[in-house]
């Protein structure tokens, strides 16, 4: 599924409970919530979402790595990484 696909089924979702939505109206509410999590993953905040999970930004610190093809050892700089951590009730939606 896409962000268009995904606004489609949102709109869908919402006309189906008797919302007024439009395509139009809710892709920028959409966009703006993927605009949110991005701009606080980017601050290092941890977003949590009660019943689907946690968005946050783990630090990896900086490392020796090798290259495959040669074996010579190549410095790996520190960075920051986006991280999903599953709540136990998506878990278990999702095996069963």
């Amino acid at each position: 599924m896409n962000k268009v696909e995904l606004v489609a089924k949102v709109v869908a979702n919402l006309k189906a409970k008797g919302a007024e939505v439009t395509l139009t109206g809710a892709t920028p509410i959409v966009s703006e919530v993927f605009d949110v999590l991005k701009d606080r993953m980017y601050q290092e905040e941890t977003v949590n979402i009660a019943g689907f999970g946690k968005f946050l930004t783990k630090k990896r610190e900086a490392r020796i790595g090798r290259n495959p093809q040669t074996g010579t050892a190549v410095e790996i700089g520190a960075k920051n990484v986006p991280c999903f951590k599953p709540s136990k009730e998506l878990k278990e939606y999702v095996q069963d």
